[in-house]
């Protein structure tokens, strides 16, 4: 019989064996098994039985188990999503991410980076002529990422940052505007943001009317207090704000806009917590034109 394998490789071989989605034997075989103890071993040779259970059926409780938390796992990221589809649905394509993109990152957050493009590779439409519910499905999806993204990202909730009374109710003739860093803006052609705040806060949506097509929807995620909100915001505002993360000045970026109307929506977005700073333009006039300098008031 083979000398037992030491520590690590035996750890890599469990590893390989409990992630393939075909069960303890057919993960025993994987190259990756394989390659860790340098051979192809049985599982027999490494798992003891019980009075109970042989071996395959000892690691198979282990292998259910694996896959059983990263299902609870995508669940959990996904409420919407599963709500639209119903929970048979849902855990049927969770599962058929699971076995194509096996979780290899130690952080969970991870494991659903990957499910709207897996969705979309796998669309039910993919050969046949387009439909509109696979669309919804894969941005709601989407957005369920991004919504994770922000509750796990950089926030400001140890720094302090404008509310509109920090702001003059007269417009400043140009501002510098630095989005939060926990601000997400997310263009989408459904309502996805509403059915998902609904679904998120205990409520049973039905599935939208999608014909005709809605109107687009344009949204801007953020978390104060760990708490995320999605805001709608209409297209002239979602462009504005596109425009001021991209780090143009509110002049520029509000052009075709009145700039008390732009101040306005930037004070009530400083409201919602989707800035992290606002500061005046100072002039560019050049010296030898200047004749004080005088800043620029607060």
């Amino acid at each position: 019989m083979p000398e037992p394998p030491g520590l690590r490789p035996l750890q890599a071989w469990v590893q390989a064996v409990l992630r393939h989605p075909d069960g303890p034997a057919a993960g025993a075989a994987s190259p990756e098994a394989v390659s860790a103890l340098g051979r192809e071993a049985r599982v027999g040779e490494l798992v003891a039985p019980s009075s109970r259970l042989g071996p395959e059926e000892r690691l198979g409780l282990y292998h259910r188990g694996y896959h059983l938390r990263l299902l609870e796992c995508l669940r959990a990221m996904h409420p919407g999503l599963r709500h639209a589809l119903g929970p048979d649905l849902f855990d049927g394509f969770s599962l058929d991410y699971l076995h194509a993109h096996p979780s290899t990152n130690r952080s969970l957050f991870q494991l659903n980076a990957g499910f709207a493009a897996h969705l979309e590779t796998h669309r039910p439409d993919r050969d046949g002529p387009d439909e509109v519910w696979p669309d919804f499905l894969i941005e709601l999806a989407r957005l369920e990422r991004a919504f994770l993204e922000v509750y796990d990202g950089p926030g400001v909730e140890e720094d302090w940052i404008p509310s509109a009374q920090d702001l003059p109710a007269e417009h400043w003739t140009d501002a510098d505007v630095v989005l939060a860093p926990c601000t997400r803006l997310l263009g989408s052609r459904f309502p996805v943001g509403d059915y998902l705040v609904a679904v998120r806060s205990g409520q049973d949506p039905p599935l939208p009317l999608l014909d005709p097509l809605p109107e687009p929807t344009f949204l801007a995620l953020t978390r104060r207090a760990y708490q995320v909100s999605i805001l709608t915001l209409d297209p002239a505002g979602y462009q504005l704000l596109e425009a001021l993360g991209a780090g143009v000045t509110l002049s520029r970026a509000a052009a075709g806009w009145e700039m008390a109307s732009a101040w306005e929506q930037l004070r009530h977005w400083a409201d919602c917590g989707l800035l992290a700073s606002v500061s005046p333009v100072r002039s560019t006039t050049p010296a030898s034109r200047r004749t004080s300098d005088i800043p620029a008031a607060r």
